[in-house]
């Protein structure tokens, strides 16, 4: 099986890109403050690409045409990728997968391109629902695409070798920083929401709103530097280079710094708002604790810290024979 190195030399450009993912995301969903910031994200590459399909079917009967073209090209890809894996016989729950997927993407293409066909069958619904229902094909394809990624990495994991298992861990946490970096495009929409969604609002009110976004936003940002860092240690411990004892310390101080201000800043978000409370009109009843940022920190952190053991042990022994 051939080798796929991890491409070090591209993770001085990485904050460049994530800087980019959230850019990109923040202006994706802005032109569209009324549709919950998750689903619009979710739909948005589909959504252009069925709006491309209609307008270009409106020009004609070339256009019908190349529409249908393009419209039947993503099935068929997946189906002549289907039929060459079809001779494998431990690739058939991949061959299913990529036919399942095959079938779906032109039919929610199709409901997409064709919003009134979502609505025939649905008598109590009106317009305004449209970019809400428009989700429920696009969940269709997401759904398939991850059951087809699942299957291939499950087949791919159990017949790799460590090399190989380190390259995909190092691909899955690179696509962890573009997640994050793209939940910070939407904590920074939903903060200029909050800050243009009322004429009325008191100066507390506006204090309070800025120091939950700042709050997040830190969050997200702390376990942006803490993926960049166990990426830069996955790419030295791959190479087996001398840096690799450095760039897990620097994984170590990272994780242990998220940690803290995470923690520091849970607590001023928590009780400003408890010392607020009387000032206030917009109150959350949801408590700001980053969960998700401070288990993935600290699972970073041991994760350093368990190499950086076995390494000590290891000379241990070497020093013992």
């Amino acid at each position: 099986m051939k080798e796929h190195p991890i491409p070090a030399a591209w993770l001085k450009f990485l904050p460049f890109g994530y800087a980019a993912v959230t850019a990109l995301t923040f202006a994706a969903l802005l032109p569209g403050l009324q549709v919950t910031p998750t689903v619009a994200a979710l739909t948005f590459p589909f959504a252009q690409l069925a709006l491309l399909l209609r307008a270009v079917s409106r020009t004609g009967l070339a256009g019908r045409g190349l529409a249908g073209m393009l419209w039947l090209l993503p099935s068929a890809l997946l189906a002549a990728r289907a039929l060459c894996l079809t001779k494998d016989r431990r690739r058939r729950a991949e061959v299913a997968a990529l036919w399942l997927l095959a079938l779906v993407i032109p039919a929610a293409l199709y409901l997409m391109a064709n919003p009134l066909a979502l609505t025939a069958h649905i008598p109590m619904t009106d317009g305004r629902a449209l970019p809400l229902l428009s989700a429920l094909p696009v969940a269709a394809i997401w759904s398939c695409v991850i059951l087809y990624l699942v299957v291939r990495l499950t087949r791919s994991i159990g017949t790799s070798g460590a090399p190989r298992l380190m390259v995909f861990l190092f691909y899955l946490v690179a696509l962890l920083g573009a997640a994050i970096a793209a939940g910070i495009g939407v904590r920074l929409l939903g903060a200029v929401k909050n800050f243009t969604g009322g004429q009325d609002r008191q100066a507390t009110d506006i204090i309070m709103a800025a120091l939950r976004a700042a709050a997040s936003v830190l969050s997200d940002g702390l376990l942006l530097m803490v993926v960049l860092r166990a990426l830069q240690a996955l790419a030295a411990m791959f190479s087996r280079s001398e840096a690799a004892a450095s760039a897990v310390d620097s994984l170590v101080a990272a994780g242990l710094m998220a940690l803290k201000v995470m923690a520091m800043a849970t607590v001023a978000v928590n009780l400003s708002q408890l010392l607020l409370l009387r000032w206030l009109s917009d109150v959350s009843l949801a408590a700001e604790i980053p969960l998700t940022g401070l288990v993935l920190s600290l699972a970073a952190l041991l994760f350093a810290r368990i190499y950086t053991e076995s390494r000590r042990l290891e000379a241990e022994n070497e020093l013992f024979v």
